[in-house]
């Protein structure tokens, strides 16, 4: 019996990595050197053009007013890295390159991962960390996940005894 294919996907508002796990005895290591970048856009930065400005005659309200944002540049810059990312996983769970999907973000980041996430690529999906492990490497990354990870491919047991894994 082959070992199961797990990726895992390590994402927050402005990067986005992913690691693949080929079984026990196999070290974590990263997708095709993939890393999905956005263009981290910082708080004052994504507002640095002042929004217009109009006049109301109106009487409620007389003067001049900010035209407000109809979206945060952050919001849409997250959106954007997420749909890429999605796309992409879908290509690879259409073509069966991977058997499982664990998912690790943080709580907004993860909030934006499901609202894009594609049927192909939610039926893979076998286990959620809200937590944001995008600025760990892969051995700190696996020391984290060790209780989702197979460690002996027959019975498939996991690492931690009291966490059964993900369900089968």
């Amino acid at each position: 019996m082959d070992a199961k294919k797990t990726w895992i996907l390590v994402a927050d508002g402005t990067h986005a990595r992913l690691f693949s796990h080929d079984g026990p005895g196999k070290p974590l290591r990263a997708v095709d050197h993939r890393d999905f970048e956005g263009e981290a856009v910082k708080g004052r930065e994504a507002y640095r053009d002042k929004p217009g400005r109009a006049s109301d005659v109106s009487q409620a309200a007389p003067g001049r007013h900010v035209y407000e944002p109809k979206t945060n540049p952050m919001d849409e810059e997250r959106h954007d890295l997420m749909r890429e990312v999605m796309d992409d996983l879908n290509r690879h769970a259409q073509r069966n390159d991977f058997d499982e999907l664990i998912v690790c973000a943080p709580p907004q980041t993860m909030h934006e991962v499901r609202d894009q996430m594609p049927k192909p690529v939610q039926q893979k999906i076998v286990a959620e960390e809200t937590k944001d492990y995008t600025g760990d490497n892969e051995a700190e990354l696996e020391k984290h996940l060790s209780h989702l990870l197979p460690i002996d491919p027959n019975a498939r047991r996991y690492a931690d005894p009291d966490r059964p894994g993900p369900p089968r």
